[in-house]
């Protein structure tokens, strides 16, 4: 019986905090992490700057994870890595004469001279199922042996072009979002974060036991 890749290490910066003890007691206090609005939009920031070059924010997310499964710290440089980048816009900071690139695929490519990576590389934009997708695809690459062990890092970070738009849109809420309720009147948007380590052997973990996509 093949055995199921399995998450085991597991790191977060959101709104809440730069750590996944931080994003852990705020799901479990029910605490609001929207903070003053941007553009009367109610939104979710990160904290301290850590968004101001989402470049140096992954690389660090993905060096904590690496770290939460007690992995040795070049772990991302060794070509057994597997590398799945999930983002909706990537680093866009130069639509308005920032140092950021236009195009997704540039973005990667920092990403990984930020780490020194030098394995399979793949980057996955799916707007908001970008994660999700990014996690079967990490199975799949792993269950094909492209390498020993793969990281999914999902981050995105706020931008005016990105809160404008989605409020010309008609799409944000003026206040914060309330997904399960019948009164509902549009979403809310943050930034954050994620890293995930998965690994194809039985260590601990959450079992990827299946993937579907359509």
């Amino acid at each position: 019986m093949v055995t199921q890749p399995r998450i085991a290490g597991v790191a977060v910066a959101s709104a809440w905090g730069p750590r996944l003890e931080d994003f852990t007691r705020g799901l479990r206090e029910g605490t609001v992490a929207f903070g003053a609005p941007w553009h009367d939009y109610p939104v979710a920031r990160l904290s301290d700057g850590l968004a101001a070059d989402p470049v140096t924010l992954a690389c660090s997310v993905l060096r904590d994870a690496v770290a939460d499964v007690g992995l040795d710290p070049a772990t991302p440089t060794e070509p057994g890595t597997i590398l799945v980048v999930c983002t909706t816009k990537g680093d866009i900071r130069g639509l308005t004469g920032g140092s950021g690139g236009v195009a997704l695929g540039p973005f990667l490519g920092h990403v990984r001279a930020g780490l020194g990576h030098v394995g399979h590389a793949e980057l996955v934009s799916a707007a908001c199922a970008s994660g999700g997708v990014g996690i079967s695809r990490a199975r799949q690459l792993l269950e094909a042996r492209w390498g020993e062990r793969a990281i999914v890092l999902g981050v995105d970070v706020l931008h005016d072009l990105l809160v404008q738009g989605f409020g010309a849109l008609g799409a944000s809420s003026r206040r914060p979002c309330r997904p399960y309720s019948t009164a509902a009147d549009g979403m809310s948007l943050g930034e954050a974060a994620v890293a995930l380590v998965l690994v194809p052997d039985g260590r601990r973990g959450v079992e990827v036991a299946g993937c579907g996509l359509s």
